[in-house]
């Protein structure tokens, strides 16, 4: 189980994560608690939220991880202010962030699978880079049926129930286009009588062309005054074909 905490250090506040891992007593809690320590160690990434520090005594065994200081990107996305703000050029680094942190979880943590890629595990850092949380969330998955999560499933685990790597690739896909349509992806504008949320109304746009029509209309009123010079705030035709 995973807690959110903020402690103090010189009359500063942090947020931390907490694992507290399962019990030892099978055999399974211990070996996967200090696999966990061992991968984080040894395999950091910009994108991928630290180990922190971790707690061995008696049958307590608990992780300790950063928490990014800007939240979750769901939290951020709720935000008719912070969506405001974000420029075309800024969300696609976001998406470039979460996919860096996911190839880095499939190659160089030798994971499978992160088994839970959605919005709510993606952190933001101070200034705005995206870091996936990995706690080894895959293990408490998928028994969860609640629509939140079941939007950024991929109907091949549905079939299947095998969680693959091609799933995160489908989780990547339903947070990048709720990055670019300023929704999250169980917006009740999306979820209908089926509850089949964002990705299911994303393919249809896409097969009909009309895919430009989702795009966050903040990004695309009219009297959006450009500056060349930073970032710009309308989508690129060129990025904006690649994605669709």
């Amino acid at each position: 189980m995973v807690y959110i905490a903020k402690l103090h250090f010189d009359n500063k506040g942090s947020q931390i994560a907490i694992k507290r891992a399962s019990s030892r007593a099978s055999g399974q809690g211990e070996q996967r608690f200090f696999s966990e320590i061992e991968m984080h160690a040894t395999h950091n990434h910009p994108n991928v939220v630290s180990l922190l520090g971790y707690c061995d005594d008696h049958d307590e065994m608990i992780l300790l991880f950063e928490h990014a200081s800007n939240n979750s990107l769901d939290d951020y996305l709720k935000s008719i202010d912070n969506t405001n703000n974000l420029t075309w050029t800024q969300r696609l680094q976001m998406c470039l962030d979460i996919a860096k942190g996911l190839n880095h979880i499939h190659t160089k943590m030798d994971r499978q699978q992160h088994g839970d890629i959605r919005s709510a595990n993606i952190l933001l850092g101070k200034n705005g880079e995206a870091k996936i949380a990995y706690y080894g969330i895959s293990n408490l998955h998928p028994a969860n049926q609640e629509v939140d999560t079941k939007v950024y499933r991929d109907p091949e685990y549905e079939k299947a129930g095998k969680l693959e790597k091609e799933s995160d690739i489908y989780s990547l896909g339903v947070v990048m286009f709720e990055i670019f349509f300023g929704r999250l992806a169980y917006d009740l504008v999306y979820i209908g009588e089926n509850e089949k949320g964002l990705a299911h109304i994303a393919r249809r746009c896409f097969n009909d062309r009309t895919i430009t029509e989702m795009i966050d209309p903040k990004l695309i009123e009219e009297n959006i005054v450009e500056d060349i010079f930073t970032s710009i705030k309308r989508p690129n035709q060129d990025s904006l074909g690649t994605i669709s």
